[in-house]
């Protein structure tokens, strides 16, 4: 064991001198590069790299790198600073503002705007968002001087509220200088908000292709697109918005959602599933973001993970009968019993109000009756039904209706359901046994006399109270039918001996 102690401190000790070595070669660097004895600072920084990642080191390699124009170089030296954890703060952060102005020198403007909102959200350098909006500022300028009076003449009527005279000058400004894209921005906004969607994207449209990082105008052009369900188009603005804006924590998790809603609706739901999963983290507790990752779930046939995101939403809104409803139809999909309980919940909680209702909840209920039926429980399954409205009743539920209130002797209801649909034998046999509770002695008899053909019909007659009676009568009857029957076969046979008879005596008379 001391063995192992000795040997920790050992390389602790050596790790601490290599450092050591390592700080002076950094100084000795610091002073040959302060003196612009270049190649020496540079192998002294080597050396320092020699022996761990120093992020200072990167960063005066770095200038060196970059005072030779040897810009490729310096970028990635910069790059290194700008990730280290050790690099010095004031290092850092002009390791980053290097990389802004070597990449506005190779007009590489995606990682320069990047780098900026780096420097902007890490750093709370204010000059990085000053630096873009100066940009874009230029880019939407013009050198032609009447079509800049034209411009500002537009912005002066604006400002008085004299929009239809405004647009009229940006246009003249347009036709003076077609590149001009400021006026081309006011025309484009004026239509968004007048909500004459086709001119705002013309003019937007213009903006983002000769400035494609102008966020705030590929917001726009995203939500219009939205709107007109144009959603991969509306995918690719938003995705700019993200990529291009100084956003807050806020709207990052509306963008992400709004982006995902597109995948969502294009039908790419990995996608969306990951675009919704990040809105989640920009805002925990996203009930928007929730319900749609739901909703993929379900697509996916990933049920168990939209019930987890349902049980999170639920907590964001108790009272949502929505998310209720959604997570019965996943259990029933599952065909895990729970979803009665949600089912039954999701009736006391719009019970009381129809406008409640959604025509998707009907299904819902009608699944709930039949269940609540073959539990007998037949009182809370005719209150269902009776709430429900006609066009969400189908016969089958009907039917169940008709059963439960014979079950609960009430006959005359039962038979107005009964006679209202089709029946099979079992439920006429029904029928015939409510007819005669109901003291519809004529209906009941003929019924009973068809079903009793079916021996079993006929013993269960027999053992029925409401039943048993008419069977009487209607056996007595047949009795009595067949003993009729019998005495006009009786009075048959006499008229034929009697026929007989007659024929002998005329033949005997014939013959004498």
């Amino acid at each position: 064991m001391k063995k192992q102690i000795t040997a920790t401190v050992f390389l602790i000790t050596l790790s601490l001198s290599s450092h050591s070595y390592a700080s002076g070669y950094f100084e000795q660097g610091k002073t040959y590069y302060t003196y612009k004895k270049y190649d020496k600072a540079k192998e002294m920084f080597l050396k320092v790299l020699e022996t761990y990642e120093h992020g200072d080191s990167y960063y005066f390699l770095g200038e060196i790198e970059k005072l030779q124009e040897n810009y490729k170089e310096a970028m990635e030296y910069y790059q290194k600073a700008s990730i280290l954890k050790n690099t010095t703060g004031k290092y850092k952060k002009n390791a980053y503002w290097n990389l802004v102005v070597l990449a506005e020198m190779s007009g590489d403007y995606d990682n320069l705007i990047k780098t900026c909102i780096y420097l902007w959200e890490k750093m709370n350098d204010n000059g990085a968002r000053k630096k873009i909006e100066t940009m874009i500022s230029k880019s939407l300028w013009s050198d032609n001087k009447d079509a800049v009076d034209k411009y500002k003449s537009g912005m002066d009527l604006k400002a008085d509220n004299k929009n239809d005279e405004a647009m009229e000058k940006f246009m003249e400004a347009i036709r003076l200088h077609p590149d001009f894209l400021s006026p081309k921005f006011e025309l484009g906004l004026y239509s968004y908000k007048k909500e004459n969607f086709s001119e705002a994207k013309k003019y937007l449209t213009d903006i983002v292709l000769k400035v494609p990082y102008y966020s705030e105008v590929n917001l726009i052009l995203a939500e219009i697109n939205f709107k007109q369900k144009n959603y991969t188009t509306a995918a690719d603005h938003y995705t700019k918005a993200l990529d291009y804006g100084f956003n807050s924590m806020n709207t990052k998790h509306l963008l992400t959602l709004m982006r995902g809603t597109s995948y969502y609706n294009t039908g790419e739901y990995e996608k969306a599933k990951i675009d919704l999963l990040q809105a989640i983290e920009y805002k925990v507790g996203s009930f928007d973001a929730l319900m749609l990752l739901t909703g993929i779930f379900i697509k996916l046939n990933d049920y168990d993970s939209a019930l987890k995101s349902l049980h999170e939403a639920g907590k964001l809104d108790t009272s949502n009968t929505m998310i209720i409803y959604q997570i019965g139809s996943i259990y029933y999909k599952k065909n895990d019993k729970k979803y009665l309980q949600y089912f039954d919940r999701l009736y006391d909680m719009v019970s009381d109000d129809e406008s409640k209702i959604q025509d998707t909840y009907f299904r819902a209920f009608n699944i709930l009756i039949k269940d609540l039926y073959e539990k007998k429980d037949y009182n809370r399954a005719l209150m269902i039904y009776g709430t429900l409205s006609k066009k969400s009743i189908d016969s089958s539920v009907v039917l169940i209706a008709a059963r439960s209130y014979f079950h609960i002797n009430k006959f005359e209801k039962s038979i107005q359901l009964f006679e209202k649909i089709t029946l099979n034998s079992e439920d006429t046999f029904m029928l015939c046994r409510a007819y005669a509770g109901n003291n519809m002695t004529v209906k009941s008899r003929d019924l009973l006399i068809r079903l009793i053909r079916n021996d079993e019909y006929y013993k269960r007659s027999k053992n029925d109270p409401h039943l048993n009676k008419i069977l009487d009568s209607i056996e007595k009857e047949k009795e009595k039918e067949k003993e009729r029957a019998k005495e006009k076969e009786k009075e048959k046979e006499k008229e034929k001996e009697k026929d007989k008879n007659r024929e002998k005596n005329e033949k005997d008379k014939n013959s004498k």
